[in-house]
C-alpha cells in the first residue's frame, strides 16, 4: 500500500491521531481483504489507491480511473505475526522490489490508519471509511494478467462506485 516517500517529516501517532484500536491476527484481514482503499500520507499530501484481494493480490487503481493512471497488479499483501506483534506487510514485485510492514490501527467509525512501532507512531497513512472504503466485486475469478486491457471493466465498476480484482 505504501511506498517509498519520506515518512520522517510526521512525527504523530495514530492513536494521537485518534485511532486508538490495533488491530491484530484477523482482524486486518476482515479490515482489508476484497477492498479498496484510498489512503492519505498522514500529515502529507501523497495519496494510495488500491485494491487489497481476498487472495493476497495488490493492485494499485487510478485515482481518477484515466488511462494516463491505469490498474495495474503490483504484488501481494498478507498478515504476519500475531497478537501485537501483527502486520500487513506489502510486497510490491513490479517496478523493482521492496517490502513493507506496518500496523494496523482502528477508531470508532473503522477508519484505518498504518503506523510503524508501538502505538503506530509514526502514522504513516490514514483511510476514513465513509470517503475511501468500497466492497469490491469479487476479485477471486480470472486475475487479468499484466498488460491484458481492463480499462473497459474499471470503466463500468468505477461507473457504479465498485471495483474488482479481476
Amino acid at each position: 500500500m505504501l511506498s517509498s516517500t519520506s515518512f520522517a517529516a510526521h512525527a504523530e501517532s495514530c492513536s494521537g491521531l485518534g485511532y486508538s484500536i490495533q488491530l491484530m491476527d484477523s482482524a486486518i484481514g476482515l479490515a482489508l481483504s476484497d477492498k479498496g482503499v484510498r489512503a492519505k500520507e498522514a500529515g502529507g499530501s501523497e495519496e494510495w489507491n488500491e485494491d487489497h484481494c481476498g487472495d493476497g493480490k495488490l493492485f494499485k487503481v487510478g485515482v481518477d480511473g484515466s488511462a494516463v493512471d491505469p490498474r495495474a497488479y503490483r504484488g501481494t499483501w498478507s498478515v504476519s505475526g500475531s497478537g501485537a506483534d501483527t502486520v500487513v506487510k506489502y510486497s510490491y514485485t513490479v517496478g523493482g522490489s521492496s517490502e513493507y510492514s506496518w500496523s494496523l490501527w482502528s477508531n470508532a467509525s473503522e477508519g484505518l490508519c498504518w503506523g510503524t512501532g508501538p502505538g503506530g507512531n509514526p502514522a504513516i497513512a490514514t483511510a476514513p471509511p465513509q470517503v475511501l472504503f468500497r466492497v469490491l466485486v469479487p476479485c477471486r475469478d480470472q486475475i487479468a494478467p499484466e498488460g491484458a486491457p481492463t480499462r473497459a471493466r474499471n470503466v463500468f465498476f468505477r461507473a457504479f462506485g465498485a471495483s474488482a480484482c479481476r
